[in-house]
């Protein structure tokens, strides 16, 4: 999986290959009855639990059969939007949030649903002390009556409404979980049930059928209480990205998830191709205690001397450069002239500058994770060319993520290439990055290393108004570019591939909303 813990998984460029005689209803007539949407995916997954899982692919199948109190509009990044809350309040001081519930919503089990069900899930969520359970540190949840919930927190949190737009905090059907294991703590055995076909959403879809290793098959939902989706049903298939190029073009899929940007150029006009940007970030994260990037001229020779655009140029149509720890589009974010540029004679006099003659470093990275069909072991390859001009050798040191991510938690690792994924469109989504956190310590950037930097990170992980947090955070990343521990590389565009007769968006949390498809 993708650090820190609770992040999401990309897809891996590794995948079981089978062969399916499913007929693809595509060109079926537009009516909800007897509509079949195929959609090509490589699985990544870990658990189809909510609260267990991070990978890609539960993402994908899950937020399209559970709903949560909020979602996030791939139109409108700038606030939360209602869904089963219809409202929230918030208190002055940033620690209390009240929501009103969305009244006559059934799962599709036939349960009501009400604020029993909310409690139940997010104490489930904090309760089994899986990863996710992260989300809910430090918060509490009551429920006054059937209809209003309060989370609170123990300080001031102004991203609680957003963070409810995380996967992970999706709602659960607590009647029927409990009658299948489910409880609040430790003793929960109720992820074998969410692993199969079960009803114990809210959403679009719920799930007929399940091979983990396979394919998903989805039925529309008789009790969904929103707009009815256009496809009855929904088959996602495991599938490799050359296969899914010739199933998209000669009508085997509808959609196509996994084909690179370089790859889907060449598609014929048979299909469309959606692209968005995302707030996903490459990035270089270098340890405060190994040689060499413990120097702050090496880091600089570093920073200077890599080629932001040809990564760009790598990585594909609609990425962009990152100027910080917060995404661009998002509150808190340095402007595009904040990002660093390649200057090969500044690097070099920032090397001379440590003393060491022909130095060595070795970036570590994971070889089955990729970035919109980019594998890292190019865009490390890229860097290691970047930095041979400067006058610095660098080692690749590729293993899988399972090997990679323990040695990176024990702090065992000279620099990390990696890809994080952004679950919501705050900036305390991205405040593990920053030193205090615990990914900072995962490079021996700990509180008390850099005075200075200490009250920026306090700033802003307690800033309550807009623009005290737009100033707080801002002034965290100058800080943290100018020590440049971490340098945040690029943030990818998506893309994905789609029959003429489908009509899908981009999201970027989820990829795509499975229940808006038409």
């Amino acid at each position: 999986m993708i650090a820190p813990h609770f992040r999401r998984v990309l897809a891996t460029p590794v995948a079981l290959v089978f062969v399916f005689c499913v007929a693809c209803g595509n060109s079926s007539p537009a009516t909800s009855g007897n509509r079949t949407l195929i959609v090509e995916k490589v699985f990544t997954i870990d658990s189809m639990d909510p609260a267990r899982g991070v990978s890609s692919t539960a993402i994908l199948v899950d937020s399209s059969v559970y709903d949560k109190l909020l979602y996030v509009n791939p139109h409108d990044l700038s606030k939360p939007y209602p869904d089963l809350a219809t409202s929230f309040t918030a208190s002055a001081d940033g620690t209390t949030y009240t929501f009103k519930l969305r009244q006559g919503v059934k799962f599709a089990s036939g349960n009501p649903f009400t604020s029993a069900d909310v409690v139940f899930s997010l104490t489930r969520l904090a309760g089994i002390k899986s990863t996710p359970a992260a989300l809910m540190s430090g918060l509490t949840v009551t429920a006054p009556d059937p209809y209003t919930v309060v989370i609170s927190a123990k300080t001031p949190t102004p991203a609680i409404p957003v963070e409810m737009t995380q996967y992970n905090s999706v709602i659960l059907d607590s009647k029927l979980l409990q009658q299948n294991g489910g409880s609040t703590d430790t003793t929960d055995k109720a992820e074998a049930f969410l692993n199969g076909p079960n009803m114990a959403g809210s959403g679009p879809y719920y799930i007929q059928s399940v091979d983990l290793t396979s394919q998903f098959v989805l039925k529309a939902n008789p009790n969904y209480w929103g707009t009815k989706p256009a496809y009855s049903t929904v088959i996602v298939r495991n599938v490799p990205p050359a296969t899914q190029s010739l199933d998209i073009q000669d009508g085997q899929a509808g959609l196509a998830l996994d084909i690179s940007q370089q790859a889907a150029a060449g598609l014929n006009s048979s299909v469309n191709v959606v692209t968005a940007p995302t707030l996903d970030q490459g990035l270089l994260y270098m340890s405060a205690d190994a040689p060499l990037t413990s120097n702050q001229d090496f880091r600089d020779a570093v920073k200077l001397g890599i080629d932001y655009q040809g990564l760009l140029s790598l990585v594909g149509k609609g990425t962009i450069q990152s100027a910080g720890f917060v995404p661009v589009g998002t509150l808190g974010a340095l402007p595009s002239s904040d990002a660093p540029t390649r200057d090969v004679n500044a690097a070099k006099a920032a090397l001379a500058k440590v003393g060491v003659t022909n130095p060595t470093f070795t970036i570590t990275y994971a070889t089955d994770i990729n970035t919109d069909g980019v594998l890292l072991s190019t865009l490390g390859a890229k860097i290691q060319s970047d930095l041979k001009e400067v006058g610095i050798t660098v080692i690749l040191k590729g293993q899988p993520i399972s090997v990679v991510l323990p040695a990176v938690e024990a702090g065992k690792v000279q620099a990390w290439l990696n890809v994080n994924s952004a679950d919501y469109p705050d900036p305390s989504d991205f405040l593990f990055l920053a030193p205090g956190s615990y990914m900072a310590g995962w490079f021996h950037w700990i509180t008390g290393m850099d005075p200075a930097i200490d009250p920026l990170f306090t700033a802003a992980s307690t800033a309550i108004q807009p623009a005290d947090r737009d100033a707080a955070y801002k002034a965290l990343a100058q800080a943290m570019n100018t020590k440049g521990y971490a340098l945040f590389l690029f943030q990818p565009g998506r893309a994905l591939v789609e029959a003429k007769s489908v009509h899908a968006d981009v999201n970027v949390f989820t990829f795509v909303d499975l229940g808006s498809v038409t």
